[in-house]
């Protein structure tokens, strides 16, 4: 497990720890300043933060005009630390990075400390950003301006946590074991009981039995000092150091002990954290389910939020670029952006073309199948059905003409008539639901009874003629299907209108079957895609066919 909330406890750490001037050089003289100051420390609302980034900007512009390198350089520091709380980590590090270089012009006895924290927060800023060899290097750069055993002891803290990400788990330990011995008896049982959480946590990612006194010890002490974050802390690791060694008893007492802290700090993260010890100690698959959500969620977030643009200007180095390069580079970037804005307009343009003349060309094909369609109903009805009546009459009136003859013949009549009025098209001004009810009714047997809903609630005025059209063809040809295949009593059909889309759910009751898209759905859905509409088709055996039409 990533220790990612003991980064966190490190960080309010190491604020309060490492920063002391710009504690002390903010005072109650100046309220604004104070308050903005206490905002950019714990930013909660967007607000109010903007409102500090905004009132510190203007306080370093206006110190840097007047010459006032050391209050401009506390601006910065305090500019930075603000959007390293909120994850804007390339802006914190250009603010960083323009810090150190301003420290060339300061001349106050401040200067070294200032450094100091410069390299500090910088180091921090690539351990969030798994830099952890230029992490490591500005923490041991850092270490060269330490001033008493305290500040040594609480940067090689810095560097064995950033050992123990790199997985160099016994440097790491070597380094902490170190730094305790450099605390004197008399000096914190504070920072000696957070080195000893440390070692006892690094202790457990070896599998090392020694992690279990560590971490008593620095629960003895932390109880001692009431310090209920780093109990929250101490509870973590014993949680997870039980976890580790089944005893799951013990570990869920102390994944509980830490829930309850966090319930008196009332910090969600700290809340959040101890629920999912205790969830990973809950065999229940949904939790288990739950805790890998989590973890995934936040991955993408860190790995979001982690991608930024690396610096050119090395801080190892102090190597400052040029003005003509960075306005070369400025340059470059706006030339870049030009031409993928180009590319990208070209793309866009060049695929709605494509869109458009792809649904124009189904639009026309589907109005020339329907001027086809009414051609040849027109001919199949003034032509072939009437000549086939005529011809039936004259037989019908002549004597000894064999009864099956003419019974063929009114078979003819009657198919030939059928696939007329099956083809036959709209009249264009006539009223639709009239003309869509006429034909409903003309499908209607003593067989087959057909039912309609919300028919008459259709505002049909609001769909154009071609979709009109479209909609009368496509039910005509399910009518015809159920009529001649699907053996079906009888036949719903509902209409529904929403958000401006019509819904028509189409259902009987025949003997269904496996859905075989042959020429008949295959027109009906390239009519309605024509339209920009989609059409599901839904069939099992004896539980009849179901259509569902949106456009």
């Amino acid at each position: 497990m990533k220790n990612t909330h003991l980064s966190f406890l490190f960080l309010v750490f190491s604020v309060f720890i490492q920063c002391p001037i710009i504690a002390q050089q903010t005072t109650d003289k100046d309220n604004t300043a104070t308050r903005y100051y206490k905002i950019l420390l714990n930013p909660t609302n967007p607000t109010t933060y903007n409102e500090a980034i905004r009132y510190y900007r203007g306080a370093y512009q206006k110190n840097l005009k007047q010459k006032n390198y050391s209050r401009a350089l506390y601006d910065l520091e305090l500019l930075a630390i603000g959007k390293f709380n909120i994850g804007a980590y390339n802006d914190s590090e250009i603010l960083l990075v323009e810090a150190l270089k301003l420290t060339k012009k300061d001349t106050s006895q401040a200067k070294i400390a200032t450094r100091k924290r410069i390299f500090y927060q910088l180091s921090l800023l690539y351990k969030n950003l798994k830099a952890y060899d230029k992490s490591l290097a500005l923490q041991k750069r850092s270490l060269a301006y330490a001033e008493t055993e305290t500040d040594s002891a609480q940067i090689m803290i810095n560097i064995s946590n950033i050992l123990r990400e790199q997985q160099a788990y016994t440097p790491a330990t070597d380094t902490l074991k170190y730094a305790l011995r450099q605390l004197k008896k008399e000096q914190s049982d504070y920072l000696k009981a957070y080195i000893l959480d440390n070692l006892g946590y690094t202790e457990l990612l070896t599998n090392n039995d020694s992690s279990l006194v560590y971490l008593q010890e620095s629960l003895w002490l932390r109880r001692k000092l009431n310090d209920p974050h780093g109990l929250f802390s101490n509870y973590r690791h014993l949680a997870l150091y039980h976890e580790q060694a089944d005893n799951l008893d013990s570990a869920t007492f102390y994944a509980s002990q830490a829930l309850d802290l966090a319930y008196q700090i009332e910090d969600p993260e700290y809340e959040h954290e101890a629920l999912g010890i205790l969830i990973n100690l809950n065999s229940d698959t949904l939790a288990q389910r739950f805790k890998v959500l989590g973890d995934s969620i936040n991955a993408i977030k860190q790995a979001n939020r982690n991608t930024y643009a690396a610096m050119e200007y090395d801080v190892e180095q102090e190597q400052q670029k040029t003005h003509v390069a960075k306005l070369e580079s400025e340059r470059q970037k706006r030339i870049n952006t030009v031409y993928l804005s180009g590319i990208g307009l070209l793309i866009a343009i060049g695929g709605c073309c494509f869109i458009w003349m792809q649904q124009r060309k189904k639009t026309r094909l589907l109005k020339t199948i329907r001027q086809t369609e009414a051609s040849i109903s027109k001919k199949v009805h003034d032509g072939l059905a009437n000549d086939t009546f005529q011809v039936l009459s004259e037989l019908q009136n002549l004597n000894n003409v064999p009864e099956h003859i003419l019974d063929r013949l009114d078979k003819i009549y009657i198919e030939t008539r059928n696939i007329s009025k099956d083809h036959s098209p709209l009249i264009e001004g006539a009223n639709f639901k009239d003309q869509l009810t006429s034909r409903l009714n003309s499908y209607k047997t003593d067989q087959l009874s057909i039912l309609t809903r919300n028919l008459d609630q259709v505002d049909w005025a609001m769909f154009s003629q071609l979709k009109k059209d479209t909609i009368y063809m496509v039910i005509g040809e399910l009518l015809t299907n159920a009529k001649k295949h699907s053996e079906a009593g009888l036949i719903l059909l509902s209409f529904e209108t929403r958000s401006k889309k019509l819904h028509i759910n189409y259902s009987d009751n025949g003997i269904g079957g496996p859905v075989i898209k042959g020429n008949g759905m295959q027109n009906m859905e390239f009519r309605i895609r024509a339209i920009k509409g989609t059409i599901n088709f839904e069939s099992e055996s004896n539980k009849g066919f179901k259509v569902q039409i949106v456009i």
